[in-house]
């Protein structure tokens, strides 16, 4: 009878956990995310207008560490990584509720790349290269 295969991390996905996990240790207190939302959450969560509050030097800083273009491939400028480790960048968001667009543009840049079809504002290569870049994006 056949192994089943193992879908563990190896040691690149392992790599990226680890360089996650101590970048939102250091960067991502419980108090990051208290101060974000103190101020009056209902106005930070249920506006229609205004989108929920992160911290943009985070955003930036998580854009300079690789973790924004995770998904994207290498020939749009990106880490072109395994989804296990966008999973193990995943856990650790969740770990830290990390408040960032980060969970979002990885799920539009897999998307974008799947799809590689035409998107409303040009082509899904282009919207790659941004996110390499550094932009944020949702679906």
């Amino acid at each position: 009878m056949p192994q089943p295969k193992d879908f563990g991390f190896g040691p690149e996905e392992r790599m990226v956990r680890d360089s996650a996990r101590r970048f939102f240790r250091d960067n991502c207190r419980p108090e990051t995310l208290r101060c974000l939302v103190a101020h009056d959450h209902r106005k930070a969560y249920e506006s229609e207008v205004q989108p929920a509050p992160y911290d943009e030097s985070l955003w930036h800083r998580v854009v300079e560490l690789g973790l924004g273009s995770l998904v994207v491939p290498v020939h749009a400028g990106g880490a072109g990584a395994k989804m296990a480790a966008v999973a193990s960048v995943a856990e650790e968001i969740g770990r830290f509720a990390v408040p960032s667009p980060l969970i979002a543009t990885l799920m539009a840049s897999r998307v974008l790349d799947t799809a590689k079809v035409e998107s409303p504002d040009g082509n899904a290569p282009a919207w790659l290269a941004k996110i390499a870049v550094g932009e944020s994006a949702t679906l």
